[in-house]
């Protein structure tokens, strides 16, 4: 057979073999893979799959400092249509 990865979204599932978990320091990682992508997995302790988390959630906690909104006058915009930021508007005069 075929391994899955199931992720948040999945539908309960039972009588099948679970052979292992894919640590949270992984998750972004695995979801992005594209199908048919090789994958390689390796058995952790707890401690190491904990010291990766620390790892990856001080990254993450960092980008929140880093971040800031992106305001930009439409005016400053030279190619606005090519956003799309609307897109199927109909007079609502059309006939069906």
């Amino acid at each position: 057979g075929v391994p899955y990865v199931r992720l948040a979204e999945c539908q309960t599932t039972g009588g099948y073999a679970r052979i292992g978990s894919v640590i949270p320091a992984d998750l972004p990682r695995i979801a992005q893979a594209p199908p048919g992508a090789q994958l390689h997995f390796e058995m952790l302790s707890w401690e190491e799959a904990d010291r990766l988390w620390r790892a990856e959630s001080g990254l993450i906690g960092a980008l929140a400092s880093r971040a800031e909104p992106l305001t930009r006058d439409p005016h400053d915009i030279a190619d606005l249509l090519s956003y799309q930021l609307i897109s199927g508007v109909v007079a609502g005069d059309e006939e069906s």
